[in-house]
């Protein structure tokens, strides 16, 4: 990733941790996309982009309704991101992979969690 999109990745990060304390899920879920798109353009892999754009329409959908259910923990989520971008910005490439693939498997979770609880209610 070049160095301008670190350093909007950072200050995405201190906007999207103010929108979470403020429990702002409009500007939640705006940001969270935006996070996500830089990562995957600054990844520099077309195919990969191509793959995650025709899908993220569906993510901030299910990012929306995630956000208001119970059992969201905005701390999980914040902690997440600023370990994608503090590897990122280490440059430490396997790092930023574990911590992405960590983080897709807690929402990944959370969401089958959810929809269990909203099947059986």
């Amino acid at each position: 990733m070049a160095d301008a999109d670190r350093v909007r990745l950072a200050k995405l990060i201190e906007l999207h941790v103010a929108a979470l304390e403020e429990h702002d899920l409009d500007k939640h879920v705006e940001l969270d996309a935006k996070f996500h798109r830089l990562l995957r353009e600054g990844a520099n892999n077309s195919k990969l982009a191509n793959m995650l754009a025709r899908i993220e329409d569906q993510v901030i959908l299910i990012n929306r309704g995630l956000s208001d259910s119970i059992g969201f923990e905005p701390r999980a989520l914040k902690k997440d991101h600023k370990a994608i971008a503090d590897a990122i910005a280490a440059r430490d490439p396997d790092r930023a992979e574990a911590a992405m693939r960590k983080h897709v498997r807690r929402m990944r979770n959370f969401y089958l969690s959810a929809s269990s609880s909203a099947a059986a209610a």
